[in-house]
C-alpha cells in the first residue's frame, strides 16, 4: 500500500502485533514512512 497515504491498515496492524524482541523488515525507509517525522513518530511508538 502507497506509504503517501495516512492510514495503511496493514502497518498499523503490523506495529499492533509487534512485541519486544521482533524485528520489522522493510524494503526501503520511504516504504515505512511518508515523511521524516513520520519515520520518527514509528521509531519512537517501536520503542515504547
Amino acid at each position: 500500500m502507497s506509504g503517501a497515504k495516512k492510514q495503511r491498515p496493514g502497518l498499523e496492524e503490523a506495529l499492533q502485533y509487534a512485541r519486544g524482541g521482533d524485528t520489522i523488515v522493510v524494503w526501503r525507509l520511504d516504504r515505512l514512512g511518508r515523511n521524516m517525522q513520520d519515520l520518527i513518530q514509528i521509531v519512537n511508538t517501536l520503542n515504547e
